[in-house]
């Protein structure tokens, strides 16, 4: 079931749980406890692995690193047959 959040001044460095269900009203989403309950698994999954990789990527020595990836738009794109 959803986690109550947690004391953000906690100084384990642990980050405060997430409030799916406050998260659902906030964004004035009426879920069922079934589809709160999935929500809430992959929100308590992701939420973490997100910060620890922001932490990750923001450290110094990773600084330079670019992504693999380049996304482009359409209008930069050549055109067909060009």
């Amino acid at each position: 079931m959803p986690s109550s959040p947690s004391n953000p001044s906690d100084p384990s460095g642990t980050p405060p749980a997430i409030d799916t269900a406050a998260l659902a009203r906030c964004a004035g989403l009426d879920l069922s406890p079934e589809r709160l309950a999935a929500v809430d698994a992959v929100l308590q999954a992701w939420i973490p692995a997100a910060h620890a990789l922001s932490a990750q990527m923001s450290d110094p020595a990773r600084q330079a690193l670019m992504p693999v990836t380049a996304f482009t738009h359409a209008h930069e794109l050549p055109e067909e047959g060009a």
